[in-house]
């Protein structure tokens, strides 16, 4: 008797909402939210499990200013250099700092989307139930966190 209970309560008529291989409903802009920030914990998970490109990412444009600042601080005070309205290093080496920083980042962000790709956590995320769009969003949120602190 509970087997035919059972036959009977599962039945496609009872289960109005179930669709196999449909995409979720709901509000489209509250999942995608919730997706996008998924994605955006994943790669942030990511970047602190490995430790060293953590580190570079953050340490190394103030490991460059330190450096060369120091290096060629003299050069600030010739006066050739001078004529060209730069009153120290610094003001000459920072644009540099800053756009390196930018190319470097960016390039982890492309190398970091070519990993999932040949990992196939791409293909993973296109056959998932999920906006296409979040996963680009996610990865974007994440890599503009990082280099929020990188400009800090």
């Amino acid at each position: 008797m509970t087997m035919a209970r059972t036959i009977e309560a599962t039945r496609p008529s009872d289960a109005r909402d179930f669709r196999p291989g449909a995409a979720p409903t709901g509000n489209s802009v509250a999942r995608l939210v919730a997706e996008s920030t998924t994605i955006f914990g994943r790669n942030l998970k990511k970047l602190v499990r490995i430790p060293m490109m953590l580190f570079f990412s953050l340490f190394q444009p103030m490991l460059w200013l330190l450096l060369f600042t120091q290096i060629f601080k003299k050069l600030g005070q010739f006066p050739q250099f001078q004529t060209l309205g730069y009153s120290s290093y610094l003001m000459f080496f920072a644009p540099s700092v800053l756009t390196m920083t930018t190319l470097t980042s960016a390039f982890q962000s492309g190398m970091g989307m070519v990993t999932d790709f040949e990992q196939g956590m791409l293909d993973k995320f296109l056959i998932s139930p999920i906006h296409r769009s979040s996963v680009l969003i996610g990865k974007v949120m994440a890599d503009a966190s990082r280099m929020i602190l990188q400009a800090h």
